[in-house]
């Protein structure tokens, strides 16, 4: 009878353990949808503050956006929201002359695009193209070609593509 009641013990303590585990990770994946939904907010603000020539500005809100994606969550594979929020941080940095940071941030950017289910021929071209003239900037003519020949290749397969897997940039 002992034995039962010490084996009842470890069943509840094991349920109660696998219950607090998945409310946690409830919270956390609340937590990370929330910060993805402000970093929206946050990246729509920087593109409005380089528009109106606040490159600065607009590094400091994008740089929070990119912070927010980066921030811990439960899943390893950023959404688009985020390659949106690097990419537009990247085209920041160009402006600003800070191609080493621009192009990390393409880079980051162009691995979420890559990697993201359906077809992204669009998004990973205009990333290419960014990525393109950071090389530009730099002198790397070669470099620069073969990085814009890649982004017209995808930019006209994109064009073709009519799923609901493209996304704007």
């Amino acid at each position: 009878a002992v034995a039962a009641t010490v084996i009842a013990s470890i069943a509840i303590a094991g349920g109660v353990a696998a219950t607090v585990i998945q409310a946690r990770r409830v919270a956390a994946e609340h937590v990370w949808e929330l910060a993805v939904n402000a970093s929206g907010a946050l990246d729509e603000l920087g593109v409005m503050r380089l528009m109106r020539g606040d490159v600065s500005g607009s590094d400091t809100v994008l740089g929070r956006a990119v912070a927010l994606c980066h921030a811990n969550h439960p899943d390893p594979d950023l959404p688009l929201t985020c390659a949106r929020s690097l990419y537009d941080l990247g085209v920041t940095l160009l402006w600003k002359g800070d191609l080493p940071r621009s192009e990390l941030m393409f880079q980051q950017a162009l691995a979420i695009v890559r990697t993201a289910s359906g077809p992204m021929q669009e998004a990973t071209a205009k990333v290419l193209a960014g990525l393109a003239r950071v090389h530009d900037a730099r002198g790397d003519m070669t470099g620069a070609d073969d990085l814009f020949h890649q982004s017209s290749v995808l930019f006209n397969l994109g064009l073709a593509d009519q799923s609901a897997g493209r996304v704007e940039m």
